[in-house]
């Protein structure tokens, strides 16, 4: 019996705000996409320090090499990180 070989999806988590978009050329492989937007909310949460005082949108943007659909995880209203630090 031929072994079928299973592709593991590689997401990508690029970095966007209206005027920068910091690309991931590199990609992370995950099961499923439910696993990919765990990732991406792990990635908001290291990052919100860093972008605190950036008056900018940011969000993640998850492409897939599979055909799921683009995902966007946004990051935190500005208000919403000072009353969390507050």
């Amino acid at each position: 019996m031929p072994v079928t070989e299973v592709q593991v999806p590689r997401y990508f988590f690029h970095l966007q705000s209206e005027s920068t978009v910091v690309p991931d050329t590199n990609g992370k492989e995950f099961q499923c996409v439910q696993e990919a937007h765990f990732h991406a909310q792990v990635i908001v949460r290291r990052a919100v320090p860093y972008l605190a005082a950036d008056d900018g949108r940011w969000a993640v943007r998850i492409q897939s090499t599979s055909n799921d659909p683009e995902i966007i995880v946004l990051f935190p209203s500005h208000a919403s990180v000072n009353r969390m630090a507050g």
